[in-house]
């Protein structure tokens, strides 16, 4: 008789709890009567269309809505204008403070910005740090019989054009490496004023190059800071010319990053 009186009050409490929560939601202003569903053990929302207004201060509105995946998902808003999804790291994008690339790709995200296999590729994210890197470019051509090399009718050097930045970014030198077939070979790099003017007048040296530490079978340089000038901003040119030393064969590569 005692469980049976227990259990009156108890459906009793629960009866007078729920004819008070649906009286409660019907005369707020902020739901409509068909928002808000009252079942056995569950509540169920209705999919709003959009962010509803802020609740006021120290209160928190629940609803649910499209997370733009196309899944109905439920989200918590505080008088701040904060909105959470309440699954917990979800698919409704990405924090608003985030600051760096998930290692693990997720293709939900709103402003997703995947690199396939982040920590090799052209492109690169620093797991611990979350810094975006890419792997250096390199710039390399050869000439041969240098120190005869034509002289430029232009320039009146004995010089040559070999390569034109037309990335639309600015190439930063980070090391030159050079490797010659004699001893002491030198050679000077410029930069030209612009896309159309190679003129001595207006050049810029990036550095001089002598190829005299001893290798095997050659000689080269390995030069990677102290350069004259390390940039070579879009729509130059790179131009090779002749210093002193003699050449059948003079091999170069320079490294660089764009920004």
């Amino acid at each position: 008789m005692i469980k049976n009186i227990r259990n009156s009050l108890f459906l009793a409490c629960l009866l007078i709890f729920c004819v008070t929560s649906v009286h409660a939601y019907q005369r707020g202003s902020s739901w409509n009567e068909n928002d808000l569903e009252m079942q056995k053990n569950s509540i169920v929302f209705d999919e709003l269309a959009s962010t509803p207004d802020n609740p006021p201060a120290n209160k928190i509105k629940m609803y649910a809505k499209d997370d733009g995946a196309g899944t109905t998902t439920p989200y918590a808003l505080d008088s701040s204008g904060t909105e959470t999804s309440l699954l917990g790291g979800g698919s409704s994008g990405a924090p608003v403070d985030a600051t760096y690339i998930t290692q693990t790709a997720n293709a939900t995200l709103s402003g997703e910005q995947a690199l396939g296999a982040l920590s090799t590729g052209i492109m690169y994210n620093t797991t611990t740090t979350g810094v975006v890197s890419t792997i250096p470019a390199t710039v390399q051509f050869a000439i041969q019989d240098a120190e005869n090399l034509t002289t430029h009718a232009g320039r009146s050097t004995q010089s040559a054009c070999v390569w034109y930045n037309g990335t639309g970014k600015t190439f930063t030198i980070t090391k030159i490496r050079a490797m010659s077939d004699t001893d002491d070979y030198t050679f000077l790099l410029f930069k030209s004023s612009s896309n159309t003017d190679i003129s001595t007048g207006a050049d810029t040296q990036l550095d001089s190059v002598a190829c005299s530490t001893d290798g095997t079978s050659g000689y080269y340089a390995n030069i990677i800071s102290g350069f004259d000038v390390s940039t070579i901003e879009t729509a130059k040119y790179l131009i090779f010319e002749h210093s002193s030393g003699t050449s059948e064969n003079v091999q170069i590569a320079i490294e660089g990053t764009y920004s």
